[in-house]
């Protein structure tokens, strides 16, 4: 009786350790799906803010080409 009350309890221990388990790998994967996409906005985001760089040297520079022809 009292070895088949702890076969029992170890069983239903190893279940909720299993179900634990899978609990944190599914928050691992979730978290490292989040990281891909972060990934990407911060590429996304580098790629447009080069862009707006080119933009402001050649604003820049037609600015300054029009100051040398105000002279």
């Amino acid at each position: 009786e009292e070895m088949a009350s702890t076969t029992r309890l170890n069983a239903e221990h190893a279940k909720e350790a299993e179900r634990l388990s899978d609990e944190a790998r599914n928050h691992a994967q979730t978290g490292t799906e989040a990281m891909g996409r972060m990934s990407t906005a911060i590429s996304n985001i580098r790629d447009s803010s080069e862009e707006t760089a080119k933009i402001i040297k050649t604003i820049d520079e037609i600015a300054f080409q029009t100051n040398l022809l105000a002279l």
